[in-house]
């Protein structure tokens, strides 16, 4: 494997040069990666693998820095949700904090926060193939907080997203996977929000001219409706939304529009979530 170590720019002479740019990466044995070998009885990161580095911290040569630091995130023993499945655990590694060290003045520090992991959980208890038992679908929720010096929530982003694995025919290749469906930023108190921005998305999924589901390896999601909702310190609240179209009719070559091949075909704006009647289209 090969690892990126600096970038430098040179003069035209070739000898003049702008100081490196240097990353560096987790060697160390408190930042383990790997599956487990056997049914689950030893704990989650039982070994670590060179192949798989993660990145620590990336320098610019000016006294500025950037540096990350993980969390482990194990895997369930058996999560395939069938009977006497011995496929073992595994792990995964997520970030939990980025320090932003620009050379001069305070350290910038952001946290993050991880919720409702979910799993591709194998419908035919047969298959014990590990790399099918162990796909990892996401997180539902995510937490992002901007830390002030002496640790006070600055700022908070969280995210949900689709995630779920439900149903008799649910599919993992869903093009909704991993899609962020709601987005909050704004000011937290610790227990409350205040002034923030509100983004709540809803998805469409492309569907095959006879209408039965996108094959399963190829599938196209697009952000249908979009409600940007603004509340101000004081209360006050503005809204708008704007929907998009990949009308399917007009994407043949053959057809009077000319051949869209997968763009976007029209965009309506409304000057409020709830206005039927656009503004522009």
């Amino acid at each position: 494997m090969y690892l990126l170590q600096s970038v430098q720019e040179f003069g035209k002479d070739g000898a003049s040069a702008l100081p490196p740019t240097a990353f560096s990466y987790l060697y160390s044995d408190s930042q383990k990666v790997g599956w487990k070998s056997n049914g689950g009885d030893e704990p989650c990161g039982w070994s670590f693998r060179e192949e798989r580095p993660f990145l620590q911290s990336i320098a610019n040569g000016y006294d500025g820095q950037v540096q990350y630091d993980y969390a482990t995130q194990c895997l369930p023993d058996g999560y395939a949700g069938c009977a006497g499945s011995d496929v073992g655990d595994g792990m995964l590694q997520k970030v939990q904090r980025r320090t932003v060290n620009a050379g001069v003045g305070p350290v910038q520090t952001t946290e993050y926060q991880y919720f409702n992991p979910s799993y591709h959980r194998m419908l035919d208890c047969s298959d014990e193939d590990p790399t099918k038992n162990k796909e990892f679908i996401g997180y539902g929720r995510v937490i992002e907080d901007v830390k002030g010096t002496s640790g006070q929530i600055l700022r908070r982003a969280q995210t949900l997203f689709h995630n779920a694995w439900t149903g008799a025919t649910a599919n993992p290749h869903d093009p909704l996977r991993g899609k962020a469906y709601q987005t909050i930023q704004g000011a937290w108190n610790g227990a409350a929000w205040g002034e923030r921005v509100q983004t709540d998305t809803i998805w469409a999924k492309v569907t095959s001219a006879g209408g039965a589901a996108w094959p399963p390896d190829v599938g196209f999601a697009y952000p249908a409706e979009v409600w940007t909702t603004e509340t101000q310190a004081n209360g006050s609240v503005w809204d708008r939304k704007t929907k998009y179209y990949y009308d399917e009719a007009w994407q043949d070559p053959c057809n009077s529009q000319g051949g869209q091949y997968g763009n976007l075909t029209r965009v309506e704006e409304y000057t409020k979530g709830p206005d039927t009647v656009p503004y522009r289209t």
